[in-house]
């Protein structure tokens, strides 16, 4: 994990958020910086998916300000790109995503090696077929996994820890500078756990000017993954800091309770 603190490459400032009358987000900040990785844990409800979704573009905000690369993140019409900042374009272009249920992101009729080749198609950057087949089985080597095994396969005859390294390894494909896991290790096993957080760290090994963004209500992977930890309850920041004074030595109540039930 980095011991210095790197300057924001995407933060987020004076965050708020309703849904239909009733705020979620209340005056929330949050930043990740150039080879960092920042968790974002709370319980259900907290408002950690929604503010990680309004930091990549993918969410509207009432008011507040997210800046991307120094530039002004902000949604066309609707969340849309039309009429959007170049910052907004920016973000969706330079981003990936990794969500908590793999097999509901990944298309069942597609082949892996389609799958994760999906964005260098969409960014119009795998015109050649050569080099689309070398990113994507480089990709799958990141995350873990044997690209001679894998690319003919479909997600039907992958294991929820394989079909969560796809879906990494497509988040990773077009080398995006910051990527959000939205609680990635929820929906599989204790023992695909352990990959997906090998995963995780291979890829911060291999690039290390990424930032990473995780959602996570598992202590125990942030306390192996994170360099800073931000705590939300109820729409409210309680606590944020580097991952060792945060879990080590916690100063808000709230945050002390999800240390003792994590057991750490």
């Amino acid at each position: 994990m980095s011991t210095s603190r790197p300057s924001a490459l995407l933060s987020a400032t004076h965050i708020e958020k309703s849904f239909g009358g009733r705020r979620v987000l209340f005056d929330v900040s949050a930043a990740v910086g150039a080879g960092e990785c920042l968790a974002v844990i709370g319980g259900s409800g907290s408002g950690k998916s929604t503010l990680t979704r309004i930091m990549l573009g993918l969410e509207t905000r009432d008011s507040g300000e997210v800046t991307y690369a120094g530039r002004p993140v902000v949604p066309g019409r609707g969340g849309r790109i039309p009429g959007s900042s170049e910052g907004f374009r920016a973000l969706r272009r330079e981003s990936g995503l990794v969500f908590q249920n793999p097999f509901a992101s990944l298309d069942p009729r597609w082949t892996v090696a389609r799958s994760v080749a999906e964005p260098l198609v969409l960014t119009g950057r795998g015109p050649d077929r050569e080099q689309t087949a070398s990113a994507v089985c480089k990709a799958l080597a990141t995350a873990g996994l044997d690209p001679s095994e894998m690319l003919e396969r479909r997600p039907a005859q992958l294991s929820g820890g394989q079909a969560q390294r796809v879906a990494i390894a497509r988040a990773i494909v077009a080398e995006p500078r910051v990527i959000l896991a939205d609680e990635p290790m929820s929906a599989i096993d204790v023992t695909a756990r352990v990959q997906i957080l090998d995963a995780l760290n291979a890829i911060r090994t291999a690039r290390p000017d990424m930032g990473l963004i995780v959602v996570s209500h598992d202590l125990g992977v942030v306390q192996h993954l994170a360099d800073r930890i931000l705590v939300l309850h109820d729409g409210h920041v309680v606590e944020s800091g580097p991952t060792d004074g945060v879990l080590g030595s916690p100063k808000a109540g709230y945050t002390r309770d999800l240390v003792a039930a994590a057991s750490l």
